[in-house]
């Protein structure tokens, strides 16, 4: 795996004072984890191919990486809406629902972990949270893609690095799930492409 690099980078606004970047490098057989609701609600297709997957799908094909999916105990309601208020309720309550024993990956093998999901209120889904609780991630360097509605990464980094305060987090990319949608498969690829190219 590449090494990260610390580089320290000045500022025009002197105000600001000079500040620590850290510089990431796309690693290759690294471990590609994500969660997708498609999978994980009644009614959905199991066979299907979520926003989330297609992306994490090219970033395994691209980074020559082992590919992880999360799955619930408990799927989540068949209709959209339902779930989107179920997703509300945890996140307030910062619940930690049941992963199932199926979709349960185990990253201890790995330093670099790509972890996708779609964006929920602003931030990661909470199913998210109790895989990652029972990971041994100190240390680790997590690259975080995402799919959402129009609010990109919201809150999700901030939110990873107060709960992981001991990993290294960095943003790969953010799709809106309707231009994920109409993307072939070439066009995706493009644009992952050009997003770990940014990690170099």
């Amino acid at each position: 795996m590449k090494a990260f690099t610390k580089t320290i980078l000045g500022c025009a606004l002197c105000a600001l004072g000079a500040f620590t970047s850290v510089s990431f490098a796309a690693p290759n057989n690294a471990a590609v984890v994500y969660f997708t609701l498609l999978h994980n609600r009644e009614a959905g297709d199991p066979n299907g191919v979520g926003n989330t997957q297609r992306v994490a799908q090219a970033i395994a094909q691209q980074t020559n990486s082992q590919l992880m999916e999360i799955k619930v105990a408990k799927l989540y309601p068949p209709t959209y809406d339902e779930t989107v208020d179920i997703g509300r309720d945890e996140l307030d309550a910062n619940t930690r629902p049941a992963v199932a024993a199926d979709g349960n990956p185990d990253v201890s093998g790995y330093q670099d972990v790509y972890l996708g999901f779609p964006n929920w209120w602003g931030s990661y889904p909470r199913v998210v949270a109790t895989w990652f609780e029972g990971q041994k991630l100190a240390g680790k360097n997590l690259y975080v893609f995402m799919t959402h509605g129009g609010s990109r990464f919201g809150d999700a980094i901030s939110d990873l690095e107060e709960a992981l305060p001991n990993s290294k987090i960095e943003r790969v990319i953010a799709l809106n799930d309707r231009n994920c949608r109409n993307m072939s498969d070439e066009e995706l690829a493009q644009e992952v492409a050009d997003a770990l190219a940014e990690l170099e």
